[in-house]
């Protein structure tokens, strides 16, 4: 099977149109990966945070529509460390975009999960520059990626499992409120290790108040992710800082649905 492009998308994320006045259509994304330039290596496309409005999302993708909009591009050597603080909807787990490139290209390596370079140089011993497309037409401000990190206070739970701590931290699971404050120097000594998992600091305390318990968990979502203001909502839609993406919900219609219609 021969590949033209390679982008490297999470279980969480999805590659959209930016103009969210578009509805996707088959093949659109071919038509529009088909005006780059032969000698372009590939683009740099932004990413948006969703922000559920409930606490009872079931499907991220049909339902949440609701995203951070920011002017931050493509910076590889931002790393995804940098976490803007968290004021309601301000959060941001990583800023710095995804890349999309020819596979082709001669001695092409990923760069971690965002982008890639490539060692084919006359020494082997510096990466050589990718060229990527900056054209004010260029393709780059069709696309964006959208992260939906936390839909829900289980993504939370489910999330913090990936970082098995050592027995000994398991006094931290289920702590009435009252309690936290007397276990202070305990959560810092488990913070310290859940830094090492997390490179993200808002993610090393989503997984504290997954430690913390169910109350927790749902509290932190409730005041660190979760947007189910209306008025505000509606202020931030008209000064434009957030945006609804209504394309996938669109696209991926409920299985009931597509029956029903048959």
């Amino acid at each position: 099977m021969k590949l033209d492009w390679v982008i490297q998308i999470d279980d969480d994320e999805l590659l959209a149109l930016k103009n969210t006045d578009l509805i996707p259509k088959p093949g659109i994304l071919q038509n529009i990966l088909k005006t780059i330039p032969a000698d372009v290596s590939g683009l740099e496309i932004g990413n948006l945070e969703a922000l559920p409005e409930t606490i009872d999302v079931t499907h991220r993708f049909r339902e949440i529509t609701l995203f951070k909009v920011r002017n931050v591009g493509f910076n590889p050597d931002m790393s995804q460390i940098i976490l803007l603080k968290n004021k309601g909807y301000k959060y941001n787990l990583y800023v710095n975009g995804k890349q999309m490139v020819r596979p082709g290209i001669n001695g092409l390596i990923a760069r971690g999960p965002h982008g890639f370079q490539t060692y084919a140089t006359q020494t082997d011993t510096a990466p050589a520059r990718l060229k990527f497309d900056n054209r004010a037409t260029s393709p780059t401000n069709l696309l964006v990626i959208l992260h939906y990190a936390y839909s829900n206070p289980s993504d939370i739970s489910s999330k913090a499992e990936r970082c098995p701590l050592d027995e000994k931290y398991d006094m931290l699971r289920g702590l009435r409120r009252h309690e936290i404050n007397l276990q202070r120097q305990k959560q810092q000594a488990v913070m310290r290790v859940l830094r090492k998992c997390w490179p993200i600091e808002f993610d090393a305390e989503a997984n504290m108040a997954a430690l913390l318990g169910a109350a927790s968990t749902t509290d932190f979502f409730k005041r660190r992710i979760m947007l189910g203001n209306a008025g505000l909502i509606t202020a931030e839609l008209n000064a434009q800082r957030l945006a609804r993406y209504v394309g996938p919900r669109t696209v991926l219609v409920p299985e009931t649905s597509k029956a029903s219609a048959q």
